[in-house]
């Protein structure tokens, strides 16, 4: 069982329901966290969804050349020039990719300089599991509207 930490004290998954009747819809996590990947990695198997990790921010294009993904999940620590890179790069890549961003802060200029990016949501580090599923089924069931 994975370490819960990276989502802070206090969250415990008791059972997550798994669809089997839906579409399995993949997802990347690119992050350098071994804990918060393995353990979001969990959470969203246990919900269904195909999951692929990276765990270096410096080749997650060819990570996503090598597959199809209908989300992914980005770990940022602070506004660093290299991960401004990353968005823009995946963005002009990947336009309607949607990217979730996972950060421990973010000021107002940095979320609005991110929706540019395509981002669809930036949650603050400790994230709730339950809340983690719901934005990923929220934003996939758009895309599946667009």
């Amino acid at each position: 069982m994975p370490d819960y930490s990276a989502f802070g004290s206090g969250y415990h998954i008791i059972h997550i329901v798994r669809h089997t009747t839906m579409p399995q819809n993949t997802i990347l996590i690119i992050s350098k966290d071994i804990n918060l990947r393995e353990t979001l990695a969990f959470i969203l198997r246990s919900a269904g969804y195909a999951v692929t990790i990276a765990d270096r921010l410096y080749k997650p294009t060819r990570t996503l050349d090598n597959g199809e993904y209908d989300l992914v999940f980005l770990d940022l620590k602070t506004s660093h020039s290299n991960e401004k890179t990353l968005l823009s790069k995946t963005h002009q890549m990947y336009p309607d990719l949607p990217l979730l961003i996972l950060t421990t802060k973010i000021t107002l200029d940095g979320a609005i300089e991110a929706v540019r990016y395509g981002v669809r949501d930036c949650l603050l580090k400790p994230a709730d599991p339950v809340l983690i599923l719901a934005r990923v089924q929220e934003i996939l069931g758009e895309c599946e509207t667009a």
